[in-house]
């Protein structure tokens, strides 16, 4: 379970991260990177600061963020390993806008659970002031901040799960009532996250094999059959013990192998427990694949082909980005001004495809009609898409 906790800040921040962590989610380690260090090391002087290139090496673009002429990242093996592994991990932010988040939940869905963090002005304000150890400089811009991201839950709302809310130590809601609100969504979270007694099957895989392996657990899903895929894992829950005691309440144990899962310590360590534990009713089955499958002949390749230049662009994320912002997308569109910084993400779900207009200036339109913003729209083999003035055929082969 990936929880994400956004605007909590100053000391409401780190006692909210304080009583997280102690609840069984490790914090998701936070990188920056600035071309002015002088000026990021005095405004931001406790911050973890990298180069570029270590910037790039550690974090992915759909974890990455922009704030003060800060570049601001997460690392992605510790995301990948709460949506994919089942890893109970915290990532707090308090970014200028909330495509970072938006993306996170288009992609992972309910893996993720968002929490908004609410300090009216005042109390902000009375919290920053009460700091003697920062610039005034920095004080002002975490209150800007402040400022910023009630805006952007007031525009927003319908993105997060949950919404705690802090007033002060004099007031109703005060620090301890806080822990208690973080407290409440921790229990409805285990609740609704239950175990199940037994399960007709137990898929080991490499999450680098993904998209195959859910081809496999739909088709059994299909058959009626109960399996567990890296899902129901209650928050709060030591994952190896939830993962033994998984193994043991299955039928059947699956391992899918690959040359990923070869490499892979977590799937050797299932096969292991497996052996441990076989008996009569538990057997042991081993699944071999290739690209030459069935299910891998199915998989399709995106792409994306730009009239004006005849060039193929290869889609190669869950959340591909494009726009003028070299920062930011991962395709970079530099000839054109009225393509907005962000335009468009492609998104892929369980090999289907979607285009999400993000908020751009001169709008996105599929096969001549021009789509809603922040809404996920189909795309098939052979669509037509025009970025404003920018014409492109979406091609599957």
């Amino acid at each position: 379970m990936l929880l994400v906790l956004y605007g909590g800040t100053a000391e409401i921040g780190f006692k909210s991260r304080e009583y997280l962590t102690n609840a069984g989610f490790e914090l998701i380690e936070k990188l920056n990177c600035a071309s002015d260090h002088v000026v990021a090391n005095t405004r931001y002087g406790k911050r973890k600061w990298v180069s570029e290139e270590e910037f790039n090496r550690q974090t992915d673009s759909l974890f990455r963020y922009e704030i003060g002429g800060i570049r601001v990242g997460f690392n992605q093996e510790q995301i990948l390993d709460a949506v994919s592994n089942g890893a109970n991990r915290l990532l707090t932010l308090s970014s200028p806008d909330v495509s970072i988040l938006r993306d996170i939940k288009q992609v992972y869905g309910d893996s993720v659970k968002i929490i908004y963090c609410y300090i009216d002005e005042s109390t902000l304000e009375s919290i920053v002031n009460s700091f003697h150890n920062i610039e005034s400089e920095e004080a002002e811009f975490r209150i800007e901040t402040g400022k910023t991201v009630r805006r952007q839950y007031s525009l927003n709302s319908g993105l997060f799960d949950n919404v705690v809310i802090y007033s002060g130590e004099q007031s109703e809601f005060n620090l301890n009532n806080l822990m208690k609100q973080y407290q409440a969504i921790i229990d409805s979270l285990k609740a609704s996250t239950e175990v199940p007694d037994s399960y007709d099957v137990f898929l080991s895989y490499a999450h680098k094999d993904i998209e195959i392996v859910s081809a496999i657990r739909d088709r059994l899903k299909e058959e009626g059959l109960n399996v567990f895929f890296d899902e129901g894992i209650s928050i709060g829950v030591d994952f190896a013990d939830c993962i033994k005691e998984a193994i043991s309440s299955s039928k059947i144990v699956v391992p899918v192998i690959t040359q990923n899962a070869v490499k892979s310590k977590y799937v050797q360590k299932e096969i292991e427990e497996a052996l441990k534990i076989a008996d009569d009713s538990a057997l042991l089955y081993q699944e071999r694949i290739s690209n030459e499958t069935e299910i891998s002949n199915k998989h399709q390749s995106p792409q994306l082909m730009r009239k004006k230049t005849h060039e193929v662009i290869v889609i190669d994320k869950p959340v591909f980005r494009i726009g003028k912002e070299r920062s930011y997308v991962d395709y970079y569109i530099g000839d054109n001004t009225v393509i907005s910084r962000s335009h468009v993400n492609i998104i892929c779900k369980d090999n289907n495809y979607f285009i999400v207009d993000t908020n751009s200036t001169n709008h996105t339109y599929i096969n001549g009609t021009m789509i809603p913003s922040n809404v996920e729209t189909s795309i098939y083999h052979q669509t037509k898409i025009r970025l404003a003035n920018e014409d492109f055929e979406f091609l599957l082969f």
